[in-house]
């Protein structure tokens, strides 16, 4: 009985070895989409002015090109981040929060605060349904590019009763995650 389990435990061992071993090679993906397509009607002013990432700002921008570009009004600012606030309409508004890295604007966040849960809802599909329609799909989170940065986003519908919304979130991709695309 031991002999046959030595055997077996030998045989595949040799079969083991002589495998082929996947190599460590980078596989180069096609560069993910920015589709041109309009935004969702309910969400024109969370995406005016069109183009870049969101409301006309991409990742290549530092502070300046940030401040002379964003139309909200400036609420907060320090060293790492800056957030402008803006209405959608007498009862809901956005916060915008542009977070860097040194020079890098690496974060954009959307929160968005809807007047009750139905309009959070409908806020949510719109956005899913226009990131489908605008990037890379990948389960939940979407793959995206602007000015040649590459970048993953999400969003999310918040559910609480008394401060319902929508938090939408852009992270500038790692250059480890930019490899795969070949960037």
């Amino acid at each position: 009985m031991r002999t046959w389990i030595l055997l077996i435990a030998v045989s595949m061992g040799m079969i083991a070895c002589n495998s082929e071993t996947p190599s460590n090679e980078v596989v180069s993906l096609p560069v993910p989409p920015n589709n041109v397509v309009a935004a969702p009607a309910s969400l024109q002013g969370v995406f005016n002015p069109t183009g870049g990432v969101v409301r006309g700002v991409d990742f290549t921008m530092d502070r300046s090109a940030l401040k002379a570009t964003e139309t909200g009004e400036e609420v907060e600012s320090n060293d790492t981040s800056v957030m402008y606030s803006f209405d959608l309409n007498d009862y809901e508004f956005v916060d915008v929060i542009y977070s860097y890295s040194g020079d890098n604007l690496n974060q954009i966040e959307l929160d968005i605060y809807a007047a009750d849960a139905n309009a959070a809802s409908t806020y949510y599909m719109d956005m899913v349904n226009y990131f489908n329609a605008k990037y890379l799909n990948r389960e939940s989170l979407w793959d995206g590019a602007a000015n040649g940065v590459l970048f993953t986003s999400f969003v999310q519908k918040v559910e609480d009763p008394e401060n319902p919304g929508v938090i939408v979130f852009y992270e500038r991709m790692s250059e480890a995650s930019a490899a795969v695309y070949g960037e």
